[in-house]
């Protein structure tokens, strides 16, 4: 039997039978009824930040809230607004839910951040990451804080929803006027009286998206006969395909569309029967435009972490930084509730930074990419220590312990950079945890009516100015801390400020401490109040230019990778 199974087709041992489509359609209810089990009892996994999940229920476990307290806060909600109809009731349930978002908004950033930048240390940290140097290690570590996605996009969204629900309940009431004058209509928001409460309370999904996957739930399964098998091979062609229309239409010009630098076409290049390819996913993916021989080699990556490095392309694994990353989301969505109160920001404490600052900013001699380098000590696969967390990915488990034993001046340095970090996600922590109280001090307090509750709601999400203000000075503070620690380095006092192997920039510059330094708007106190100053006066409304309308501007093109290095390959003919 064995023998036949090695000697028959690969398309005619797994050939599509009734049967299997029977067992397979099988299987795939009882995965769904798992799936639909898990979200209503708030421990749904499969999620990445929970905001746009249609059903709260499945972002409780990013939240570390249960299904009873989401259940309790809208309830409270309606209790103080008290609608008279159907209408009102949709309303002030869409409301609740976009406000329990606002609440999460800034929980979900300290954690992407938490989870982003001890991900990205312990990659750093690792043996085969041994020859980047300090400075390299301190620009990827402050280039996390670049790569999440923007704060202040997101409350101003959610803001928004709210205030044109708060809006619309007051008109059911006749009770509108003079309500948040500086609210923008348009076709598009002016119809939304007409959504579901769940399209109402998620502005980051279209009110259509909404339906369908509400649709989706009430559906039941397709006949095994309709299923359209793709399959992981087809997926990876079709990304294929994806990726050389992209590359085609995007190179038309001389100019590259990412890094504007002078650049052969890849369709010259490809008239002259040569070929590019295009290296991607750590080199697991490879993609050649043309049939010749290869004129050179792109290595593209889906984050910046090797431009904010100044270090190749192909010397960041950046899929390693991804399993890691996902490794310890996984661990946290899983133990979210019961940490609640235990002093930890995704679940990782201030022992936990300690620990991979020390690791990550371990002096250390240079060393090349080649040689035989015994890297730090920790995050290696083995038994985790006493009183250590631990987090499992395909590679093994990753420890880390209750934090590292830091003598002498650079050990203190260490420490204050980790603090500094500490106290940038933290800040979020507290930011959330403020808003929290003060939306369910307003929920709680008696003889308020619904408008007077619903502006001072609007009063408290709408102070955003402050609290991006309070994470620039910080993020500000971290800059000067990793400037203390390595300007404290040897290396740093010697004739030549910066050695080669602090990496090189994309022209060949080096990359010194001068990089790292923070503007001194931030951390000068006259400089900083000076320019809180100057915001306010900015704020002010401007009359409008004369010679028509303002052009506002619609946002840059989003690539799914971007170029990082570049070989030309020459013939020896």
């Amino acid at each position: 039997m064995e023998k036949v199974r090695k000697t028959t087709p690969k398309e005619v041992l797994h050939r599509i039978t009734p049967k299997r489509r029977t067992a397979s359609s099988k299987n795939l209810g009882l995965a769904r009824e798992g799936k639909r089990r898990k979200r209503e009892q708030g421990k749904s996994t499969g999620i990445h930040h929970g905001l746009s999940c249609v059903d709260l229920r499945g972002s409780l476990a990013m939240a570390g809230a249960t299904p009873e307290e989401l259940e309790a806060y809208r309830q409270a909600f309606l209790d103080c607004l008290k609608p008279r109809d159907k209408t009102e009731s949709k309303l002030a349930r869409g409301m609740a839910d976009c406000l329990w978002r606002r609440e999460q908004v800034v929980h979900v950033q300290a954690v992407e951040y938490t989870l982003g930048l001890k991900a990205r240390l312990m990659v750093a940290a690792e043996p085969g990451q041994a020859w980047l140097g300090e400075v390299a290690v301190a620009r990827l570590a402050i280039d996390v804080f670049n790569k999440a996605p923007d704060l202040s996009e997101r409350l101003t969204k959610l803001n928004g929803r709210f205030g044109r629900l708060a809006w619309l309940f007051l008109a059911q009431r006749n009770e509108e006027e003079g309500f948040a004058p500086k609210l923008r209509w348009n076709e598009y928001n002016c119809h939304m009286i007409n959504w579901s409460a769940e399209a109402l309370g998620n502005p980051f999904v279209t009110p259509g998206q909404v339906a369908q996957a509400l649709l989706a739930e009430l559906k039941e399964m397709k006949p095994a006969s309709e299923w359209n098998w793709q399959g992981a091979e087809a997926r990876k062609e079709a990304r294929v395909e994806r990726i050389k229309e992209q590359m085609l239409r995007e190179y038309q010009t001389d100019v590259h569309p990412i890094l504007r630098h002078q650049a052969e076409p890849i369709t010259d290049l490809l008239k002259r029967g040569g070929s590019t390819v295009l290296v991607m996913d750590g080199g697991k993916t490879e993609v050649k435009l043309g049939e010749g021989e290869p004129q050179q080699v792109l290595y593209m990556a889906g984050g910046t972490a090797q431009v904010a490095a100044g270090i190749a392309g192909s010397a960041w694994p950046e899929w390693r930084e991804k399993e890691v990353e996902a490794a310890l989301r996984q661990e946290y969505l899983r133990t979210s509730v019961a940490l609640r109160g235990k002093g930890t920001v995704g679940g990782v404490s201030r022992a936990d930074f300690l620990q991979v600052f020390a690791d990550a900013f371990a002096p250390a001699g240079s060393a090349d990419p080649g040689d035989d380098v015994t890297g730090p000590s920790s995050f290696v696969t083995g038994s985790p220590q006493a009183g250590s967390s631990q987090v499992t990915n395909d590679k093994g488990p990753v420890t880390s312990s209750n934090g590292p034993a830091l003598p002498g001046e650079d050990g203190k340095r260490i420490k204050a950079a980790a603090n500094a970090a500490w106290e940038m996600v933290k800040g979020f922590e507290e930011q959330s945890r403020q808003e929290h109280e003060s939306v369910k001090a307003i929920l709680a307090e008696a003889g308020l009516s619904a408008r007077q509750r619903l502006e001072r709601i609007l009063g408290v999400i709408s102070d955003m100015e402050e609290s991006v203000l309070s994470a620039c000075e910080r993020l500000a503070k971290l800059q000067q801390k990793l400037c203390d620690l390595l300007g404290g380095r040897p290396w740093a006092r010697e004739s030549e400020a910066v050695r080669p192997r602090q990496g090189l920039g994309r022209a060949g510059w080096s990359l010194g401490l001068a990089e790292l330094t923070p503007d001194r708007a931030w951390i000068d106190p006259k400089l900083r109040k000076q320019f809180r100053e100057d915001l306010r006066l900015s704020a002010e409304p401007v009359p409008d230019r004369p010679g028509g309308p303002r052009i506002r501007y619609q946002g840059a093109p989003v690539y799914e990778f971007v170029l990082v290095e570049e070989k030309r390959i020459v013939n020896s003919e």
